[in-house]
């Protein structure tokens, strides 16, 4: 799991002001207590944010983090197909796949539409376990939306995420 974040932490950058105007210009919503748009990525076809807790905050690889991208229909992928293809690299970037096993499958609002959430866990072969939430694809402003959630189950605040995935609009 640190890998992932680390990974996603450094090809997004630590640009907070650039990361919320990319976030501007995917989709509104309030950020949790203590969060902020820590990095982003605006390469055309796709655009990436990661919301952390804190600013330059050392601890954030231990809490839940967030990750907001556009699914970009021009690459020809069927939305299905493009949310395999991220939840793969996802999971490639955090380490062995087969370590990350389908828990269970989840039913959100967003925008007054249900969607759904799929819940990955790792049991014992990180340290510490963690969890991987994919949301299916939801309407933004200009493009469709795909929401990734992370964190150690220990320290799972599932309240943040419920509040967090209420507030999209």
């Amino acid at each position: 799991m640190v890998g992932s974040q680390l990974g996603i932490h450094q090809f997004l950058g630590s640009n907070p002001e650039s990361a919320r105007e990319i976030a501007a210009s995917m989709v509104d919503y309030t950020l949790p207590a203590s969060c902020q748009e820590q990095g982003g990525r605006d390469i055309g076809i796709i655009k990436m944010v990661l919301i952390t807790p804190g600013v330059q905050d050392p601890q954030f690889l231990d809490k839940n983090v967030f990750l907001l991208t556009t699914y970009p229909s021009v690459l020809g992928l069927s939305e299905d197909k493009f949310r395999q293809e991220l939840q793969l690299a996802t999971l490639r970037s955090a380490g062995n796949v087969s370590t990350m096993e389908f828990v269970r499958e989840e039913a959100a609002i967003i925008q007054g539409e249900e969607i759904t959430l799929e819940v990955y866990e790792s049991f014992g072969a990180y340290d510490p376990p963690t969890r991987m939430v994919f949301s299916s694809v939801f309407p933004g402003k200009s493009d469709d939306i795909i929401l990734v959630v992370a964190g150690p189950i220990a320290l799972w605040d599932q309240e943040m995420v419920n509040r967090f995935i209420a507030s999209i609009r």
